[in-house]
């Protein structure tokens, strides 16, 4: 279960990381956002 929930983090991290890229998020969120996906750890 832990392998799994792993991988979706990995994942959502991902997706999360395209999508600043390609400006469909503010850049100004990441921080904040890394910070909460970071304490899911």
């Amino acid at each position: 279960m832990e392998q799994l929930r792993s991988e979706l983090l990995a994942v959502e991290a991902d997706t999360y990381a395209e999508f600043v890229r390609s400006g469909r998020l503010n850049q100004e969120l990441a921080p904040l956002l890394q910070d909460v996906l970071g304490s899911e750890h």
